[in-house]
């Protein structure tokens, strides 16, 4: 196939190529390594290599250790050869390094990255959109555990309340991870309670993944969080447990994440906090 950039290619930045070895053609999707201070190859087969640009100028060869290669986030690329493309298809990132293919993909956590438009046989457009946040909630909690129940707030606001101590009152639920995720930005536990709480009750996040054809237990993290002190009843108090979900191939694109909370110890006062619900806030392109 002949791609050719032909028109409308957005700002153009010079960056470096990771060698001279590395063959870089016009159309390819890359990213940049910033480990390595180099662009390479994007694939889908990850989401930690999801493209950021599209190579519009392939190479300086006046650099000996280095090729430099323009590359943009927008053009229209044509095959001057053949009819490449379906018209009127999306265009997605693929899982042959640097390409792109309009086979949507299926495999175990790879990256569905929407990269392009085909608007005939021979021309696609390319533009590849900056990662962004998604916001996702999660407000339904399966009840395990004899001390587990339903706690209300003000008379008006429903949770899981945690009552006792470890393993006694356990609120466990499940999320589908975005095809598009490429990582998470925070988790936000939303909590509260009747009652001013002290700081003394310790409580344990357990967080387990699996993709398709995959244990649901693949993966898995684990977070023991302290002082859920809360100055007046009725207040609604959030915290940030994406710590909890950073453990490696927890979140992977197409993923189940399932997750639950338990009271670890139960603090010198006695009382329960109730949860109300939490958010997860993804990063995706």
């Amino acid at each position: 196939m002949a791609v050719t950039v032909v028109k409308d290619t957005g700002p153009v930045f010079t960056l470096p190529g990771n060698t001279t070895a590395t063959k870089f053609a016009i159309g390819d999707l890359v990213y940049w390594d910033s480990a390595n201070s180099l662009i390479k190859k994007a694939d889908a087969s990850a989401a930690s290599t999801y493209a950021e640009f599209v190579v519009v100028i392939p190479a300086d060869t006046g650099k000996a250790d280095e090729v430099n290669v323009g590359v943009s986030r927008k053009c229209l690329l044509t095959d001057e050869d053949s009819s490449t493309f379906t018209a009127g298809g999306t265009i997605y990132l693929s899982e042959t390094a640097g390409g792109n293919t309009q086979t949507r993909p299926t495999t175990t956590d790879a990256l569905v990255q929407v990269v392009g438009t085909a608007i005939s046989a021979q021309i696609a457009i390319i533009e590849i959109a900056l990662r962004r946040e998604m916001a996702v909630d999660a407000v339904f909690a399966s009840l395990i555990g004899s001390a587990a129940a339903y706690g209300v707030v003000d008379t008006t606001l429903v949770g899981l309340e945690l009552q006792d101590g470890s393993a006694n009152a356990i609120g466990r639920w499940s999320l589908p991870i975005p095809e598009n995720v490429v990582g998470v930005k925070t988790v936000w536990l939303y909590h509260a309670s009747d009652e001013v709480l002290d700081s003394s009750d310790d409580h344990k996040i357990l967080a387990y993944a699996g993709g398709h054809d995959q244990p649901h237990d693949s993966a898995t993290d684990t977070l023991t969080t302290t002082d859920w002190s809360t100055t007046a009843a009725d207040d609604i108090n959030r915290r940030d447990v994406a710590s909890a979900f950073d453990a490696s191939g927890l979140v992977d694109p197409g993923s189940l994440l399932t997750f639950s909370i338990e009271k670890e110890e139960e603090g010198t006062g006695g009382e329960d906090p109730i949860i109300i619900g939490w958010q997860f806030v993804f990063e995706v392109v």
